[in-house]
């Protein structure tokens, strides 16, 4: 099955694009439908909002990275607000 990541482009000036929370994710849906493993983008900011993608079967698997850009930890702060207890990098274990 091949994997894809799912964007509306944006390549070309006269574009339009309304941005939001999750603005790629109806893309990502619709590619999904048929049956190809998918990836969704665009604003996603938090664990829950990933959890959600994901179990609404909107995609397959979730892409972040402004959210990255913000926050370098942001993978532990969607750990914490999803009460998910993972492991921590050995450097970072102490600040746990």
């Amino acid at each position: 099955m091949e994997v894809i990541d799912v964007s509306s482009g944006g390549a070309v000036k006269h574009q339009k694009i309304t941005t939001g929370p999750g603005y790629q994710v109806p893309f990502a849906k619709e590619v999904r439908s048929t049956n190809v493993i998918t990836g969704a983008v665009g604003e996603i900011t938090s664990g829950k909002q990933a959890e959600t993608i994901l179990q609404e079967g909107n995609a397959d698997f979730v892409l972040v990275g402004r959210a990255f850009l913000k926050n370098p930890h942001f993978v532990y702060a969607c750990a914490k607000e999803l009460e998910v207890d993972i492991d921590w990098a050995p450097q970072y274990a102490r600040a746990k």
